[in-house]
């Protein structure tokens, strides 16, 4: 495996304890349940946000949608002028390698490292062709750290901002 690495460089986006960016989600609280997905989602049909994961947590009478976005900080925006309760939470982005299984390539060191791995989403950049995998991780720092020493590709949040300009 190649030790090269294009991690993740920081941005506007708050670091994590270790100063590494990391990419950003939003966990919306949806107070009247999953009927309210639909009008969340309507709010960025207009705008160069682009919805990249998506994610439903139904609860009775409530329910969560997690969500990535292209341009996070005009999503962050979007979901204040909406009066939506929502909160950020923290993605390590990571690319991934060629070859055979590549995301048990990913889960493994992290497993070993006592990283526990809440929920992965493929993501494909659509600028870039490559397929990437955003894990949902615990902790993020040591997530972070265990992936470069293993010479992993991250995503750095600039590249949110960059897939609808080109």
């Amino acid at each position: 495996m190649s030790m090269e690495n294009n991690s993740a460089a920081p941005n506007s986006e708050p670091p994590d304890e270790n100063g590494l960016a990391v990419l950003s989600g939003f966990q919306v609280f949806l107070e009247s349940g999953l009927r309210e997905i639909g009008g969340v989602l309507r709010r960025f049909e207009t705008s160069r946000c682009e919805v990249l994961v998506l994610e439903t947590v139904p609860g009775n009478p409530a329910a969560l949608l997690k969500m990535v976005v292209t341009h996070p900080n005009e999503g962050r925006i979007i979901l204040e002028r909406a009066g939506l309760a929502f909160t950020d939470y923290r993605l390590v982005g990571v690319v991934l390698p060629d070859g055979v299984q590549p995301l048990l390539r990913i889960l493994l060191p992290l497993a070993q490292g006592n990283v526990l791995v809440r929920a992965t989403h493929s993501v494909l950049f659509p600028g870039k062709k490559r397929l990437a995998v955003l894990l949902e991780a615990e902790p993020v720092a040591r997530a972070v750290e265990i992936l470069l020493t293993h010479g992993f590709n991250l995503v750095p949040p600039a590249l949110l901002d960059e897939e609808t300009q080109g």
